[in-house]
């Protein structure tokens, strides 16, 4: 009998943690062989490491620089950290080359994270032969850049809340997990909620559409029925964030969703990533049910009535 699973709490903004200090980091001479176990390791282990094995685990991979983004105040410390997380066998790297040419390195649940994860949740560690083959399995993956580019939506979220005071990214889910929480009635590339104190305090819903460019623009206004029918039967009235690749790619979608007659119940936004770069966070958005001009993730109106924790 498989062991019940206990569910994940929601993704919380990262905060300043006990033992995160570059002094308090360990001296790489004193590294562990990877056989060692999870207790030998204990005192080795910050709370900000358990959250990145967390984050990696449900994300699958992250580049240094998403991960400086999402936990580190400098980038020379978490390059230092995550090579001593390498050398202890918590985390792995490869290298993967993008299409603009560039290379990064990503990094990878090692065998001790894996088995770090799998055992706060109540389910059996995996074998080092099934860690190896997972990580094999993100390097081969044929969509690697599209799940490197959703990552980074959630990255730059994520250090638009740690620069901006007031707001926080209160929840993200992986495609994976949202299908699953919907029993595979949508399939977004992510799922979050974005909250804003202040002037005009806000709680916003959304399903995150990353596009590449490459996908048919009919079918991504096709994706759009299955998140109304969801709405329509009860489901959360989230917004539909569509994320593409440049302004061309935008005036083209939208004319798209004119010529299908989109359902104004149904709230839809658009904002353009070029190149990798862009803030979700910030006055980027233009929805379909708004008179022309862009406003901040924050200002798209997307309940979230009966949202808790665990659930919507």
């Amino acid at each position: 009998m498989t062991p019940r699973r206990r569910p994940r709490q929601p993704l919380q903004g990262v905060p300043s943690l006990p033992g995160d200090s570059p002094s308090a980091l360990p001296s790489p001479s004193a590294s562990l062989p990877s056989s060692a176990g999870l207790l030998r390791l204990s005192h080795r282990l910050t709370s900000r490491d358990l959250h990145l094995a967390r984050l990696l685990a449900e994300h699958r991979t992250l580049t240094t620089p998403q991960i400086t983004g999402l936990l580190f105040a400098h980038p020379g410390t978490a390059r230092n950290r995550l090579r001593q997380l390498r050398e202890i066998g918590f985390l792995d790297r490869f290298t993967h080359r993008t299409p603009d040419g560039d290379r990064v390195t990503c990094w990878v649940p090692g065998l001790l994270s894996a088995r770090y994860t799998a055992l706060a949740e109540d389910q059996p560690p995996p074998t080092p032969r099934a860690v190896r083959t997972a990580q094999d399995r993100i390097l081969a993956n044929p969509q690697l850049d599209h799940l490197l580019g959703v990552n980074q939506f959630f990255t730059d979220l994520t250090h638009h809340a740690r620069t901006h005071p007031g707001t926080r990214l209160l929840r993200w889910w992986s495609a994976e997990r949202t299908a699953a929480a919907f029993a595979g009635r949508i399939h977004p590339d992510g799922h979050g909620i974005w909250q804003v104190d202040g002037g005009r305090p806000a709680t916003v819903g959304f399903w995150l559409e990353h596009d590449t460019g490459s996908m048919p623009l009919t079918r991504i206004v096709a994706k759009l029925r299955a998140y109304r029918a969801l709405q329509q039967t009860g489901g959360p009235s989230y917004a539909v964030l569509l994320w593409l690749p440049s302004a061309r790619r935008e005036t083209h979608l939208r004319d798209e969703l004119d010529r299908n007659g989109h359902d104004p119940t149904l709230r839809v936004a658009t904002g353009v990533h070029d190149r990798g770069h862009g803030d979700p966070g910030g006055a980027c958005w233009a929805t379909t049910s708004s008179p022309p001009g862009r406003v901040q993730l924050g200002e798209i109106p997307a309940a979230v009535d009966g949202w808790a924790p665990g659930g919507w």
